[in-house]
């Protein structure tokens, strides 16, 4: 069987939706299948903004797996520069670099109006050069290369993932075009994210997909049942498939561990790994957390590490400042993958932050219960990440409303110094086990017999 992965994310792109295509890439080529993958070019403008690139990643990919790596364009850019062009020819409001530059003086107000007729026309179309996200460029580009390759060989199934969500209507595409069956699979909620904030043709736009798709497969059950909610067409072809462990993780912490051997550790570290989005850090956590630092009595100073992207600081960076420990925060930024494991082996507690969100887990909780630090879970009571941690007893689960002394109590027990085991509960081991998952998902690639019904939207 020949099986089309199209998946914006894939190594060497080192932004974590890349861990779940590449374990089920893995699965079937095990399993014998051949398998084409189509993701973003590296070098693609703007993806380092929020992904960091890792040749050592591409190692992971199965031999004889062909990768399709093209770059995206972006139509709105140029769009940016005719309107910025247009507002300068018409007297409007001139490019930032003019205004830095310019002495301060009264604006006429034709300058005020800010732009002329066709400044306003392309305003009035630079949101839809956002539907349903920056990289529908990467569709232009990528499309080809798809039907290039079925022409290589024809393939039996489309699994797309998103997101992004640019390679699910790609995928959509492909498979009309082709008459192969689309397999769905979303990380993600679309437009029934609580922070979407998108245009409302993504809307149209995420009924259409999901009538494509032979089947869509969430990774949370909560998740599956909002779309329903959402989309009761889905009734009986959409199905919840975890993420789960990668095979050889337990194995690869272990190693980190043997590296770090008896180090004498200088710092109590208290590590996030990943890329913090601003719901997830308000102001009063940040607070908390530098209040815990400024009042710390522990026999080692106190460090708050951020590995990755960390979008809004500010509230990080002001409350140690104004708590009088700045050298107590550290923003570390992009690391190698390697590298960011190592840091989670040689934390002393490590920081999984997910709230505002009830459908989500994040990948990074699977590879934290084998690092070996106590596990600190700020979640929304009763949501995926929180129930996961608490159904299986692998740390403490906060709200996000506790004292800085509730906290200081966490890493006040773990800085009285426990053997890191890196090993889980049974019931986690095979709940969550990653081939085992991978096998469920090739199960629902090869079958075959689901009938594709309407999927309208129910708002």
């Amino acid at each position: 069987m020949k099986i089309m992965v199209v998946s914006f994310f894939f190594p060497p792109v080192s932004q974590v939706g890349y861990r779940r295509p590449l374990r089920f890439v893995e699965h079937f080529r095990r399993q014998g299948h051949e398998v084409s993958v189509f993701c973003v070019h590296p070098s693609t403008p703007g993806l380092k903004n929020y992904s960091g690139i890792d040749p050592a990643l591409s190692a992971k990919i199965p031999a004889g797996v062909r990768v399709y790596r093209t770059p995206s364009f972006h139509g709105f850019k140029i769009l940016l520069a005719i309107r910025d062009g247009l507002r300068n020819k018409n007297g409007g409001v001139p490019p930032a670099a003019a205004v830095k530059s310019a002495p301060v003086a009264a604006a006429p107000d034709s300058a005020r109006s800010g732009k002329g007729l066709a400044g306003r026309l392309v305003d009035s179309v630079m949101e839809l050069f956002g539907v349903p996200d920056p990289y529908w460029g990467w569709i232009v580009t990528t499309l080809p290369m798809v039907l290039l390759d079925h022409a290589r060989g024809k393939a039996q199934a489309i699994y797309v993932t998103g997101p992004p969500w640019s390679p699910m209507i790609l995928g959509a595409i492909a498979g009309r075009m082709l008459g192969i069956p689309v397999f769905l699979d979303f990380r993600d909620p679309w437009t029934l994210n609580r922070y979407w904030k998108g245009h409302p043709a993504s809307r149209y736009l995420e009924s259409k997909v999901l009538a494509s798709g032979k089947a869509v497969i969430t990774n949370t059950a909560s998740m599956e049942k909002g779309f329903l909610e959402a989309f009761p067409g889905l009734e009986g072809r959409i199905r919840t498939i975890y993420n789960g462990f990668e095979p050889g993780v337990m194995q690869e912490m272990q190693r980190y561990r043997d590296e770090q051997g008896q180090a004498v550790k200088t710092e109590f570290i208290v590590s996030h790994i990943g890329m913090l989005y601003p719901s997830r850090m308000p102001a009063s956590l940040a607070k908390a957390f530098a209040t815990v630092a400024a009042q710390w009595k522990g026999p080692r100073p106190i460090v708050f590490r951020f590995l990755g992207q960390v979008m809004d600081p500010a509230p990080l960076i002001e409350a140690f400042a104004t708590a009088g420990v700045p050298q107590a925060l550290q923003l570390v930024g992009e690391v190698s993958t390697s590298a960011a494991k190592r840091e989670e082996v040689k934390a002393d507690v490590l920081l999984l932050l997910q709230s505002g969100t009830q459908d989500q887990i994040p990948a990074k909780a699977f590879e934290y219960v084998f690092a070996g630090p106590e596990i600190l879970c700020v979640a929304d009571p009763g949501s995926e990440t929180a129930s996961l941690l608490e159904r299986h007893g692998l740390g403490t689960v906060f709200n996000g409303t506790e004292s800085a002394a509730a906290f200081a109590a966490v890493f006040g027990k773990a800085a009285e110094g426990r053997a890191a085991t890196g090993t889980a509960p049974e019931s986690f081991m095979t709940e969550f086990e990653g081939e085992r998952l991978s096998a469920r998902m090739l199960a629902v690639l090869t079958e075959g017999s689901v009938r594709i019904p309407s999927a309208g939207a129910r708002r």
